[in-house]
């Protein structure tokens, strides 16, 4: 996976007496992804499928034009989770065995 960092990215911010996942020490509320898909028809559903597939919730799916090619998109993808679940580790896997790319901007609480 390429990752700014790693899965848990450099810089993520932890919020003070919020709620955490059951067995984690990071108090993680969502995530933002970058996925750039094969151009081929399909190619985005199949990358968004581990979401469903590992019960991952998505706030949030936008397209831009990819930098790499004419006719390329990237997308950028919220997910309700706290990274450090072993499902949402999974689910990244997943969608990076089905994508070009894969980054991971980073973990923050969500705001109150």
């Amino acid at each position: 996976l390429q990752a700014e960092g790693s899965l848990q990215a450099e810089g993520s911010l932890q919020a003070e007496g919020s709620l955490q996942a059951e067995g984690s020490t990071r108090a993680i509320d969502k995530t933002s992804i970058i996925i750039s898909t094969y151009d081929k028809a399909g190619a985005l559903f199949a990358a968004l499928e581990p979401f469903q597939r590992f019960g991952v919730s998505m706030t949030k799916l936008e397209s831009r034009p990819a930098k790499h090619s004419t006719w390329a998109y990237s997308f950028f993808v919220d997910f309700e989770c706290n990274i450090d679940e072993p499902r949402i580790k999974n689910t990244l896997e997943a969608i990076e065995q089905l994508s070009l790319e894969v980054k991971v901007l980073g973990s923050y609480e969500i705001a109150k």
